[in-house]
């Protein structure tokens, strides 16, 4: 099974889901592959004059945070062509496994390629802008690809809709967090810092 399906040449409007190349970002000032987030139901009763995008970000980039930032693999395992531990592969499975399945960074989404078009990307749900649904579709439509299918394109939905309007809250300080095992009958052990 795919997350992508062909786009006939009959289906000629515009939906949620839509993959397209090579689109101006005008906040970056440069081209960019893109998917559109418009509700399909604005986009097929005329109710939408924008087509909303999320853009695709590198995967590298976005890769590299993860196993650098959550996972035990740092830089110098790249570096030194050696093999590394069966404990740090699979915390870097484990991460980029989290990280697909949404759990770690929300704000990306995991787009695998698509033919020659798009290569294996993630999508940015910070990465966000709308160009007029006429330009879209006098400049743009020859740059449409492919669509995401069912249910990917109403997961990527949710998970934006999900990460767009979540509500910042403090954060527990660690002495909070020792009260609460505390409270719970546990206690962990000490630890000692290596230097």
């Amino acid at each position: 099974m795919s997350i992508f399906q062909a786009i006939t040449e009959e289906e000629d409007r515009i939906d949620q889901g839509d993959v397209f190349v090579d689109i101006y970002f005008a906040t970056n000032d440069e081209r960019v592959n893109a998917v559109v987030i418009s509700p399909t139901c604005d986009l097929e009763h005329n109710k939408a004059d924008y087509v909303k995008f999320i853009s695709t970000v590198a995967f590298e980039l976005v890769i590299m945070d993860i196993l650098m930032n959550h996972s035990r693999v740092d830089q110098s395992d790249f570096e030194s062509g050696q093999t590394i531990s069966k404990k740090k592969y699979n915390s870097a499975m484990n991460a980029i496994q989290h990280n697909i399945n949404g759990d770690l960074l929300p704000r990306y989404y995991f787009l695998p390629g698509y033919s020659h078009f798009l290569p294996d990307s993630y999508l940015d749900f910070q990465m966000v802008f709308v160009i007029p649904l006429q330009q879209v579709y006098e400049s743009y439509l020859t740059n449409r690809v492919t669509r995401i299918a069912s249910p990917w394109r109403e997961q990527i939905a949710i998970r934006y809709s999900g990460y767009s309007v979540r509500v910042g809250t403090p954060d527990y300080s660690e002495s909070d967090l020792q009260s609460l095992l505390i409270k719970a009958g546990l206690k962990l052990p000490p630890y000692t810092s290596t230097a």
